[in-house]
């Protein structure tokens, strides 16, 4: 994800617990909108986040013969385009030209370039050396789950997404010109996510792919 600037490569579907000040503890769940990224995420003003966790099963991807990009990933700061840190760890499902299917594990730790894992599973965004992102088709996912989503203060408390010691704001992946400026950081992608309401417990939900609702032209 990203909301301060995406992953070297991606940012999409995913949960985002997020360590900047936002809006009021305890407020009703905050609809956002976003160029590159959907899921959820969570902030309180004068609140600071040690740690994020949260479990996905990767789902396949429809690859149709165009170059597409996904990722699904949890996320530590950068909910600000002023933040200095974002740490994010995840997956991809990426599409060739030949349509054929790739899955990788990636962690970031930004200023630094995401790195691939060697593990046996880069997104929506490519970056160049020079820090230079690009957002890029986002690929037909389906629908990702997401489960168990946690993150913990640095003064110890410990919550799912939807808990009273801070906000959750819900973001909807759409066209740049319609987003949220504070989400809107690359050009303007094909296709669309949309995250599900969250579960009784507060800490699952789902994120949709959407290509009717996508601003310009269907992926």
């Amino acid at each position: 994800m990203s909301l301060r600037r995406p992953l070297s490569r991606i940012a999409l579907a995913a949960v985002a617990l997020l360590a900047l000040p936002a809006a009021p503890a305890g407020a009703a769940t905050v609809e956002a909108t976003s160029s590159n990224w959907a899921g959820y995420a969570v902030a309180r003003k004068g609140t600071r986040f040690k740690r994020v966790s949260g479990s996905w099963v990767q789902p396949a991807v429809d690859c149709t013969g165009d170059r597409s990009y996904s990722a699904y990933w949890v996320g530590l700061g950068g909910y600000r385009t002023t933040s200095n840190a974002l740490e994010q760890v995840g997956t991809a499902a990426d599409c060739d030209s030949t349509g054929a299917a790739h899955y990788t594990a990636w962690y970031e730790l930004v200023p630094a370039a995401a790195v691939t894992m060697k593990l046996g599973v880069r997104a929506p965004s490519l970056c160049d050396g020079r820090g230079f992102c690009a957002t890029q088709p986002l690929a037909d996912f389906g629908t990702a789950r997401f489960t168990a989503a946690r993150a913990v203060t640095t003064g110890g408390h410990a919550g799912a997404i939807r808990d009273p010691a801070w906000s959750a704001i819900a973001i909807s992946l759409l066209g740049a010109t319609d987003g949220d400026p504070r989400f809107a950081r690359d050009t303007l992608a094909t296709g669309a996510a949309t995250p599900g309401t969250l579960s009784t417990a507060g800490d699952a939900f789902s994120v949709s792919f959407d290509a009717t609702s996508a601003a310009g032209s269907p992926a």
